[in-house]
Order: C-alpha cells, then sequence, then structure tokens
C-alpha cells in the first residue's frame, strides 16, 4: 500500500509541475460583435482589444484587416470577421473573433410612373401636388407626393398650358431617384370676338 500510495503521489506531483495553467488562464478580451453607424461605411483596417495571462503577462492587441463573412438574406446586411490571435511567453496560442456589420445599399429607389394627363374642363385649378408610390431594395417605400408644379408653358395659340409635377426620394442609404409627370390643361379667358354687322335698311 505504500508504494502505491508514493507511485500516486509522484504522478500526482509530475500533472502539477508538468500542467500549464496560462493555457487556460490566457484570454483576450472580447469585443462583442457589433454594426457600423451610418451605410456604406468604411470598414476598419483592424480592431483593437487587450489580452492578459495568469503569468503576468498583458498588453494590446490589433486584429487582422478581416475578412468577408457574408450578406443577410435581403442583400442590405454585410458582415466581416475579424480575428486576434495572440502566442504568450509561453509558447500557448489563443485567439478569437469578432463579427462586424454594416447596411450597405448602392441601389436607387424606383418611383412608380404616372403618366402625363390632361385636366378635365377648361381653365381647370392645377392640382397643388400629385401622388404616386415609390420602392427600394432595403427601404420601405411607400407613397410619395411631387412637389407643387413647375413653371407654366403655353402653347403660341394661347389655349393649352402644362406645368411638369417631379417627384423625388431618397432611400436610408442616400440614394435617390427622380420622376417627372407633365400636367396639361385646355386655357382660355379670352372672351370671343362677334364681328360688327353695321346697321342697314331694307
Amino acid at each position: 500500500m505504500l508504494i502505491y500510495f508514493r507511485k500516486s503521489l509522484l504522478g500526482i506531483l509530475f500533472v502539477l509541475f508538468t500542467w500549464n495553467p496560462s493555457t487556460v488562464f490566457a484570454q483576450i478580451a472580447d469585443i462583442p460583435d457589433f454594426q457600423l453607424s451610418g451605410c456604406n461605411s468604411n470598414w476598419p483596417s483592424f480592431l483593437k482589444t487587450t489580452w492578459e495571462d495568469n503569468c503576468g503577462g498583458q498588453g494590446e492587441i490589433a486584429s487582422d484587416s478581416g475578412v468577408y463573412d457574408g450578406n443577410s438574406e435581403d442583400g442590405c446586411i454585410e458582415y466581416r470577421l475579424y480575428t486576434f490571435a495572440h502566442k504568450d511567453d509561453c509558447g500557448d496560442f489563443f485567439k478569437t473573433t469578432t463579427r462586424v456589420a454594416r447596411e450597405i445599399d448602392l441601389i436607387d429607389p424606383e418611383i412608380s410612373d404616372l403618366e402625363d394627363f390632361k385636366l378635365e374642363g377648361c381653365n381647370a385649378e392645377w392640382p397643388p401636388y400629385l401622388i404616386t408610390k415609390w420602392s427600394d431594395n432595403c427601404s420601405d417605400g411607400g407613397e410619395i407626393q411631387s412637389d407643387g408644379g413647375g413653371e407654366i408653358s403655353t402653347t403660341e395659340d394661347g389655349c393649352y398650358q402644362s406645368r411638369v409635377y417631379t417627384f423625388t426620394v431618397t432611400d436610408d442609404c442616400g440614394n435617390s431617384a427622380t420622376e417627372a409627370t407633365t400636367v396639361s390643361r385646355e386655357y382660355d379667358e379670352t372672351d370671343p370676338v362677334i364681328t360688327v354687322v353695321e346697321d342697314f335698311k331694307l
């Protein structure tokens, strides 16, 4: 029994003196995954954090420059994976990663075309604005109002007028689109002229 106990004790001592605790306690301060502010933002060239281990080693560490890590299903969010890697004085290697996201949209929104049209009647009041719809690959879209109409143009005979109403929309990433609709009307505010027939005697 005494011989067995001595062998067991020697085994424990061997494990204690050969086990390197820095493998367990060495760590890199975690940077949680995050999304860049704004849209189409430039990727950071690298990230920074700190590392330390139980043997007293510590310091600042920079990540790599990141690698592409996919897109969301709608293609509006792009991901990049940054890796921190470090080898301490005892030769232990450890690493961690941070996933960075950014909103990406380089596609202009679309405005539903509103065809040119003529107002009913004569000297009809100009509409204060027009309404149509717009859509976008990454933004919600919806209804959109035009401006109040441009300058009034009149035909040479003065009988018809037209003006252009312009729709402009900008999505959440700063991509813009413009559409225009021409509205016309029959115009006449001049009294008719009756040719005078002079008085005469039968």
